[in-house]
């Protein structure tokens, strides 16, 4: 055991005193922040584009630094407040016609953004190839439609006031769900997935790259004089199990923490992610997420560090990896899709208990639907079994493999291996 200790402590102060490794969890928890934060964000932004509102008729001091638009509004609907509101970010220019031809060379010269000519529910709008994300799209028909709406109101007699209350008026409805609400965790539970795909095939790449690496500069005999392979390949599998889980912790409790802090903005901001987040990132579903990610991260990592102790060149890792990688795969794309349109099917509730599929199929069965108590730990029982099962497996291939150099072992002579021992 205290060679397993030290191979283990090793391992795990390779990853967080590495640079890369600091760097990366840094970068993932500050994208995490910034992401719940998106209401200060969106504050922060708005204020800033407040200061360029202008009154009817003005000239802003930053209109030289706005982007430049044509506007031909024969009925004069469309004021400057209400083009304001819905590009703020533009100066608009209003000519006393509207030649499609010139407005064209002008636009393709990139004098102009776009060029819009609109007489009541009727428009043209000019403008360059922008892509699907082109903002004027998608804007200009709301903001016609606006305008429109607002003038049919006063012409049946509205007050300003009454057209407001009319236009923003939002049905307030309350709903009682039987069970778990699908869309409450649909979101959560897709995102942790990923999160969990992403770090299993991270670290488990790891675990066989560390391995063949030791393999082609013969470090590995010099290793196997003083510690034993079984030992040896554990330590690895527990010392990035342990970073990877320190990494997953961190990013999860930078999560809740910040969701908490900002939970009031978001209610303002957003109020249908606020009740996701908050009905959905709770303390029960972040604690299956930990335990489903070591159990399934040690069942694949053990397969890793095995099939990886077969090949002695990093360009051979390839051929032995196939079987490791289309378990994951197929875990990952069950897991992800199988549960999209009946989270409750045989097949995905069978899926939930068998090894090398369970820990990703049923933490998203119980993101998905009302799991049993009684079946959550019947599946983490197995999982355990098999990662026990899979480890004693793999310490095999890894006892033959790990000081057999030369032309790789193909995926049957792995298994006569493990018929012989």
């Amino acid at each position: 055991m205290k060679q397993l200790k030290t191979v283990l402590q090793f391992e795990y102060n390779s990853y967080i005193k590495n640079k890369v490794f600091l760097i990366l969890t840094a970068l993932l928890a500050a994208a995490v922040i910034i992401g719940i934060n998106a209401p200060n964000i969106s504050n922060l932004i708005d204020s800033f584009r407040s200061g360029d509102a202008y009154e009817d008729g003005a000239t802003s001091p930053s209109d030289e630094a706005r982007d430049r638009a044509i506007i031909y509004d024969p009925l004069g609907h469309f004021t400057n407040q209400i083009l304001n509101d819905f590009f703020p970010n533009t100066y608009f220019v209003r000519p006393g016609y509207f030649d499609a031809d010139t407005f064209e060379e002008k636009i393709a010269s990139g004098e102009y953004e776009f060029a819009l000519s609109v007489r009541g529910l009727d428009y043209t709008l000019i403008r360059s190839s922008g892509g699907i994300f082109d903002f004027s799209l998608h804007v200009v028909p709301g903001m016609v439609r606006h305008v429109y709406q607002t003038r049919a109101y006063e012409e049946f007699g509205l007050e300003q006031d009454q057209i407001t209350r009319v236009q923003d008026a939002s049905p307030r409805g309350a709903y009682i769900t039987v069970g778990r609400d699908l869309m409450q965790t649909f979101w959560v539970g897709y995102v942790m997935l990923i999160l969990l795909y992403m770090t299993i095939q991270f670290y488990g790449q790891f675990v066989m790259t560390s391995v063949v690496t030791e393999k082609s500069s013969k470090a590995m005999e010099l290793l196997i004089t003083s510690v034993k392979p079984i030992h040896l390949m554990f330590g690895k599998v527990f010392g990035s199990g342990l970073a990877g889980l320190t990494q997953l912790i961190l990013l999860l409790v930078s999560a809740v923490a910040m969701f908490q802090l900002t939970a009031s903005q978001w209610e303002e901001f957003s109020p249908t992610v606020a009740g996701i987040l908050g009905l959905s990132l709770t303390f029960d579903i972040v604690a299956y997420a930990l335990i489903f990610f070591v159990l399934g991260f040690f069942m694949f990592a053990f397969l890793y560090a095995g099939f990886g102790s077969t090949v002695s060149r990093m360009e051979d890792a390839n051929k032995v990896i196939m079987v490791p990688m289309m378990l994951f795969m197929a875990s990952f794309f069950i897991a992800m899709f199988g549960g999209m349109n009946d989270p409750e099917s045989t097949f995905y509730v069978a899926a939930s208990f068998i090894p090398f599929l369970s820990p990703m199929v049923m933490f998203m069965r119980i993101c998905l639907t009302g799991v049993p108590m009684v079946q959550i730990l019947i599946a983490i029982a197995i999982n355990v079994v098999s990662v026990i099962g899979v480890g004693i497996l793999c310490a095999k291939i890894y006892r033959a493999g790990v000081l057999m150099y030369g032309k790789p072992m193909s995926v049957i002579e792995i298994f006569k291996q493990l018929v012989k021992a």
